[in-house]
């Protein structure tokens, strides 16, 4: 998923030429998949590893199933985990290792992308992009089918992550 929407953001930046001093054609191109993507491993990095493991989070996203209400219900959840975790205790908090791993990566940043004046756009562009990263599970035809992340999936129990390795 990583490469897919490095592509997809850097291909998007391509046509509508959000930061001209990269230029077009199949260079520029490049070097905005390198940084997007950049952008996508250093947030994950730093918020899912490094800031989760020293503030004590499980940044995992726990799928709520159909029987956890309907639609708004469950995308006011969705949108909720931008800002709320849980602790390795099982207690809600806020999010910190989203925070200071999306600020962390908007600094790391400063070292791939051509200069700007501030780094406040780039920042607060990640910032705005986080209710929809790594939510795939509790997709629109999940909610609205009620059916699992996909095809063959065990069946969930409510709130628990998926245990890929006992």
């Amino acid at each position: 998923m990583t490469l897919a929407a490095g592509a997809f953001k850097a291909g998007l930046s391509q046509i509508t030429n959000s930061d001209p001093r990269y230029g077009v054609g199949a260079g520029p191109y490049a070097e905005r998949f390198g940084a997007s993507t950049a952008d996508i491993m250093t947030q994950n990095f730093f918020g899912d590893f490094v800031m989760a493991s020293a503030f004590h989070e499980d940044t995992r996203y726990r799928r709520q199933g159909p029987a956890h209400g309907g639609i708004w219900k469950r995308t006011g959840y969705v949108v909720s985990r931008a800002f709320i975790t849980r602790t390795d205790a099982g207690a809600s908090s806020y999010n910190w290792s989203n925070l200071t791993g999306t600020t962390m990566s908007a600094g790391f940043s400063n070292l791939y992308y051509p200069p700007r004046e501030p780094n406040g756009r780039r920042h607060g562009h990640s910032f705005r992009h986080q209710p929809g990263r790594r939510r795939v599970g509790e997709s629109v035809y999940g909610i609205l089918a009620g059916l699992p992340a996909h095809a063959g999936a065990p069946p969930l129990i409510s709130g628990q992550p998926l245990r890929m390795l006992a």
